[in-house]
């Protein structure tokens, strides 16, 4: 009985931990069932934790070696052998944020809105401010914490 780290092929990432009662679930020493996905053998005394998340399969060196943890959850490890931002998943979340806060201001806009005129031009500044927040993001932005959001018309 032994267990496994899987791996993806490409960035050497972890991907999930079998436990086997025998290598023969592996075809060939180090890949798992012909998927081209490397298997590395784990020591009985590993830390699951350890390994998922602070580890890589580095395959020009066939070692695993250690990565640190995940600066954010917006981090995904490359094949460059780095944490990098996952810009794609970053500004799906930033847009997510930003067309809620659009539709909670829909009513401003409404023609039956009980804002005067001056405060529906407040409104309207705002949500142009809101569509306008993807464009020239500071370029070590790595979560949508660190996004500096209009405020909200009083």
């Amino acid at each position: 009985m032994g267990n496994w780290l899987i791996c993806n092929e490409v960035t050497g990432n972890p991907e999930q931990i079998l436990s086997v009662n025998n290598k023969s679930d592996f075809e060939e020493a180090g890949w798992y069932k012909g998927t081209g996905k490397p298997a590395v053998d784990l020591p009985s005394s590993f830390d699951e934790s350890d390994v998922m998340n602070k580890s890589y399969w580095d395959m020009d060196e066939s070692a695993l070696k250690e990565r640190g943890v995940k600066p954010t959850q917006y981090y995904t490890w490359t094949a460059a052998k780095k944490w990098e931002v996952d810009n794609t998943m970053l500004m799906r979340v930033i847009r997510l944020d930003r067309n809620s806060l659009l539709l909670r201001s829909d009513w401003t806009q409404l023609v039956d809105s009980p804002l005067t005129d001056s405060k529906k031009a407040e409104w309207v500044t705002y949500r142009q401010t809101l569509r306008d927040i993807t464009k020239d993001l500071p370029e070590d932005l790595d979560a949508p914490e660190g996004l500096s959001w209009p405020s909200e018309p009083s």
